[in-house]
């Protein structure tokens, strides 16, 4: 039941927020890839980020991030494999980042036909430093055992 349930938040957080000082559902417009089992984080002020999970028929290397300043999804460059089950969090500040930078790590992904592989691996996403350019991913260490449905948070002093 677990499993199912964590699958379905990130398509029902894909498609509507919920509004705290309403107490109610809204509406978001639908990302160009609807999604179950991707990761979210929150990007900075007014933005969030949803990475990989299943769509299509397959696990997801692609990335999408929302503005709610402007209503509108936007293309994040591609992770280095598809990730479903994996987990999203914003890494700590740093002078380039004063918000941090989103890691998504683990998950599972589907590139061996022959069965489906559980992912010790982690990677962060860097914003280009040139203006209109979009940014890459980098490999960050990987976790000592492969994880999938981790739960993440950051934790500030």
């Amino acid at each position: 039941m677990l499993p199912g349930l964590l699958r379905s938040v990130g398509t029902l957080l894909a498609q509507a927020m919920l509004a705290l000082v309403l107490h109610s559902w809204s509406p978001l417009p639908r990302m160009s890839t609807l999604r179950d089992g991707c990761a979210l984080c929150v990007l900075g002020e007014g933005e969030f980020g949803v990475f990989g999970g299943c769509g299509n028929g397959s696990y997801q290397r692609d990335s999408e991030s929302f503005s709610f300043v402007s209503g509108t999804w936007s293309a994040l460059p591609p992770m280095s494999i598809g990730r479903a089950g994996c987990a999203g969090v914003l890494g700590p500040p740093i002078p380039t980042a004063p918000h941090g930078l989103p890691i998504v790590l683990g998950g599972a992904c589907d590139e061996n036909p022959a069965a489906v592989e559980f992912l010790k691996s982690m990677e962060c996403f860097v914003p280009s430093s040139q203006p209109g350019e979009p940014g890459e991913w980098q490999p960050k260490p990987e976790m000592d055992v492969a994880r999938q449905w981790a739960g993440l948070c950051r934790y500030q002093l």
